[in-house]
């Protein structure tokens, strides 16, 4: 019964955006077929970036959520966790479909999902280089092997 609420609500939603231009779409998340792995990493992105992107591919006017269980650790919606992972699409109808592609061909091509996950590491790793920081080993910082006492020489 969950289910006939749910898609009722989806249904009037729908109606009332198609009054407006608008419209929402919900793109399952396969998680059965891919147990374990980071789906809401990959259509984040470092910082946000994939999904700023994601926006920018499909023409700018089209929201992009992740929901359902797993998607956040506050229980601001209850009846969200018991949704299954999806993304959540709106926006204008064309930048939908766009979205809807774009994203489906993440979740659904392993092959595409890891060239942007190792793409994202590359980026990660890039930035992280350039910031001036070199490591020092834990026997220089606390004074072992370096100068017989505790602390900073």
């Amino acid at each position: 019964t969950a289910s006939i609420v749910d898609d009722a609500i989806a249904q009037a939603m729908n109606s009332k955006r198609m009054n407006t231009g608008s419209a929402a779409k919900k793109v399952a998340i396969p998680q059965e077929k891919y147990p374990g792995y980071n789906f809401i990493g990959l259509l984040i992105g470092p910082g946000g970036s994939k999904q700023r992107e994601l926006v920018a591919q499909s023409g700018g006017n089209v929201k992009i959520s992740i929901r359902g269980k797993g998607s956040s650790t506050s229980n601001a919606n209850p009846t969200q966790a018991e949704e299954p992972l999806h993304v959540l699409l709106e926006g204008r109808q064309e930048n939908v479909d766009i979205a809807e592609k774009l994203i489906s061909d993440l979740l659904n091509d392993p092959e595409k999902a890891q060239a942007e996950k190792d793409r994202q590491l590359a980026v990660v790793g890039a930035g992280s280089s350039g910031s001036g920081y070199t490591p020092k080993p834990v026997s220089q910082i606390i004074g072992v092997n370096g100068g017989g006492h505790y602390g900073p020489s």
